[in-house]
């Protein structure tokens, strides 16, 4: 994801993530630079909540953050040229992460592509990918949510 993608979108994305344990977005790096981390945190805090952090403070009002890393080593390994874009990945996200930090490649195993579409859409490429998984995160999604009923 990125801070030029609309509002609305992200807003959209965050609620749908939500749904969906195991899904993470990920951020190139943060708004304005790494110095001032606070606009990229309130961005993230809006996106899930509609609120930056200070005016969830002044409520003392929590909220359930969707799933969100900022990781340049991921948009390099996937070789994301453009956002939104979506990748589904059968390495497991710990291996992942251990093979882009020592500078490995990812040279299989992983569908991506980009496009202003829904989650739901996403879901619905990679299912037409082979992406198993995919069906039931797309059920998953429409229900409302893993967690639906616990």
């Amino acid at each position: 994801i990125s801070s030029s993608i609309p509002e609305e979108t992200l807003k959209t994305y965050a609620k749908d993530m939500q749904k969906l344990p195991g899904a993470i977005m990920v951020m190139n790096g943060t708004v304005g630079g790494i110095n001032n981390i606070m606009p990229t945190i309130d961005m993230l805090t809006k996106m899930s909540c509609g609120k930056t952090v200070n005016e969830l403070k002044k409520e003392d009002t929590k909220c359930p953050m969707a799933r969100t890393d900022i990781n340049p080593f991921l948009f390099r390994a996937f070789d994301v040229q453009a956002v939104p874009a979506f990748v589904y990945s059968e390495v497991p996200y710990n291996e992942l992460m251990q093979k882009v930090t020592m500078g490995d490649n990812i040279t299989g195993g992983f569908f991506r592509f980009s496009g202003d579409v829904s989650i739901d859409h996403a879901l619905f490429r990679f299912e037409g990918e082979g992406v198993a998984v995919a069906k039931t995160m797309r059920k998953q999604l429409k229900s409302g949510g893993f967690y639906e009923g616990m």
